[in-house]
């Protein structure tokens, strides 16, 4: 009778389907999370701390999708001493929690003569943000706490407390300059979901993976 009781509470405590649902559910909010994310973006304004910069001063780009990263910042405020950082790299959603890196990372400073490169990574290994849905949009937060990016389906707002080598404040704010939303092919079963990329030559399709639902409808802006 003990074995019984004891084999019907391990039972109650180990349901398989409340596991699935929970697993289902876990991807579907990861899946929600990375939609969202997907685009292409363009620095709007940059504040380090005593004064906001706008373009052409500052200029960027930073762009995720299919789990693919690349990020491009220009920063002209001083005419002396001008810098540049360009990476590329990956990033997930898993657990409602956003992973990513740049492994491969350049950093060029000087306005005139010979400027000088610094290849290497701005941290070691994937940097972690815990995801909160406020509203259309999400708060991220690092495990540090220094860092905070906040992104909805108009831009971003990225919040860096120690920033690039120096470890100095910034806050860049990111237009984004794709539009968010589902593309045609979703409304049919029957079809895989798309990536429209539109632009001022023309427009073509290719699949994505299936997890990217609702997929994403980029129509590029002229200037892009």
């Amino acid at each position: 009778l003990v074995l019984a009781v004891a084999l019907l509470a391990s039972g109650c405590a180990h349901n398989p389907h409340t596991d699935a649902g929970d697993f289902g559910s876990s991807i579907a909010g990861d899946t929600k999370i990375l939609s969202l994310i997907n685009g292409m973006y363009e620095v709007a304004s940059w504040n380090d701390g005593s004064k906001i910069h706008l373009p052409p001063a500052v200029s960027g780009r930073w762009v995720f999708l299919d789990g693919k990263v690349m990020s491009i910042i220009h920063n002209r405020t001083d005419p002396e001493a001008h810098k540049a950082a360009i990476g590329w790299g990956h990033g997930t959603v898993s657990k409602g929690h956003f992973f990513y890196r740049y492994p491969e990372h350049v950093t060029v400073k000087g306005a005139t003569g010979e400027p000088t490169l610094e290849l290497r990574s701005p941290w070691e290994g994937m940097r972690s943000f815990s995801v909160e849905w406020k509203g259309d949009g999400i708060e991220m937060t690092s495990e540090s706490g220094q860092q905070t990016w906040v992104i909805t389906p108009e831009g971003m707002v990225y919040t860096d407390k120690e920033w690039g080598p120096e470890k100095v404040y910034a806050q860049r704010r990111w237009k984004r300059i794709s539009k968010w939303g589902p593309a045609e092919s979703d409304l049919s079963p029957a079809f895989p979901p798309t990536l429209q990329m539109t632009s001022a030559s023309g427009s073509r399709a290719r699949p994505l993976p299936a997890i990217v639902v609702p997929t994403l409808q980029f129509r590029l802006s002229q200037a892009a």
